[in-house]
């Protein structure tokens, strides 16, 4: 083994730093804290995005485990509502086939009612009949459209009078 300082290599060993060095290491020390700050940050947002991922496919897979098992889907289908004014009801109908969608299908809230039966009780809501063939009953609710209908026609009417 060769001697000699021509011949010199490096060593790890303590060493006292003079305070000079201990200043810059203390400057050296929070710029490291701080990218550790950094990069936990970045980790834990990194990590909360992967568990967002894996949650989204997870929930995918049971929904494609279920339909495989149960033969059945939940899509989203165009549907509308329709009045069923005999029933009372307001009905869920598919757009593509009109098949009714029972479990879908409600009663009228007391809103809808009033709109489209208004109140049976009250004269001026219902007209007397004059007993004059094709007359509708007065006491039959009358639909929305219909009220509008009559509206219509007593103001032509009116406008025909004057």
């Amino acid at each position: 083994m060769p001697f000699g300082k021509e011949h010199a290599f490096e060593k790890k060993m303590q060493v006292k730093v003079a305070d000079q060095e201990s200043n810059e290491k203390l400057h050296e020390l929070c710029a490291c804290d701080r990218e550790i700050d950094r990069i936990s940050s970045e980790k834990a947002s990194a990590s909360a995005e992967f568990n967002q991922q894996l949650k989204a496919e997870r929930k995918r897979r049971t929904e494609l485990l279920n339909t495989i098992e149960t033969g059945i889907e939940t899509r989203t289908v165009r549907v509308y509502e329709r009045l069923n004014e005999q029933r009372q009801e307001v009905e869920t109908v598919r757009f593509d086939d009109d098949v009714v969608l029972d479990e879908y299908t409600r009663p009228l809230s007391r809103e809808e009612r009033q709109l489209s039966f208004g109140d049976a009780g009250n004269a001026g809501d219902s007209e007397e009949a004059d007993g004059e063939p094709g007359e509708a009953d007065e006491d039959a609710p009358v639909s929305l459209a219909g009220r509008r209908n009559r509206r219509r026609a007593a103001s032509s009417e009116e406008a025909t009078a004057q």
